[in-house]
């Protein structure tokens, strides 16, 4: 293989890898108006497999990614928010698996409702890849009395497709 051709190679996949990164960012899908959000739930993730994670900026509301797994030919992930007194509610799910250079980005999902719980899955037809570390990770927004409160959630699971 000549250097000339290793540098195409590499090139080419330096720029794929900053455009997936660059797609699947969360800022990337971020409303145009934060300045009202408050961030003080990003970054929980549950330690405690599938147990949820309160949000810690409203008492009351619980978000929650479950653990990602094997349904039929598919890797699936759930992610659910709850909350009994906002007037809507939003969950986000990413479906991600961990490769050599980092995470592989492979679905998402997206479910909004004005009720006191919406959930949400992301899936990806998987049959035959072999065995990865999935990882879901969720967004939760609930808004209560006009103002948006944020969370992010995240699990991961080994296992063969």
């Amino acid at each position: 293989m000549t250097p000339r051709y290793l540098f195409r190679i590499l090139s080419a996949l330096g720029v794929a890898l900053t455009l997936m990164v660059a797609l699947s960012s969360p800022a990337a899908a971020a409303p145009e108006d934060e300045s009202r959000e408050e961030t003080a739930g990003l970054a929980a993730k549950s330690a405690a497999g599938d147990k949820p994670i309160r949000l810690a900026i409203v008492s009351g509301c619980v978000g929650n990614t479950h653990n990602p797994h094997r349904s039929y030919s598919f890797a699936s992930v759930h992610g659910d928010t709850g909350c009994p007194f906002a007037t809507s509610m939003i969950v986000s799910i990413n479906l991600y698996r961990w490769r050599w250079y980092g995470k592989d980005h492979l679905a998402n999902g997206y479910r909004e409702g004005y009720t006191s719980y919406v959930n949400g899955n992301a899936k990806w037809y998987c049959s035959g890849v072999g065995t990865y570390t999935y990882r879901g990770e969720s967004y939760h927004r609930a808004y209560v009395n006009g103002q948006a409160h944020v969370a992010y959630t995240a699990n991961e699971e080994r296992f063969s497709c």
